[in-house]
């Protein structure tokens, strides 16, 4: 999903859903490592967690 400027990411399963708890810049997996390093640092976008009925991961950024 896209406006214009900016795209959407998004991941949603019904499974499991990451725990509340988790603070996203505490996470030290190394999978989630590379993930903040290419959204934040190479994309300049954002991450978010939705913890309702499942894993529900939404990156945006800019469009290059």
């Amino acid at each position: 999903d896209s406006n214009d400027n900016t795209v959407l990411l998004r991941v949603k399963d019904d499974g499991d859903s990451i725990s509340e708890e988790m603070d996203l810049k505490d996470a030290d997996g190394l999978g989630l490592k590379m993930v903040k390093h290419l959204v934040a640092g190479q994309l300049k976008g954002e991450i978010r967690f939705n913890h309702d009925d499942g894993t529900d991961i939404c990156i945006t950024f800019k469009r290059l």
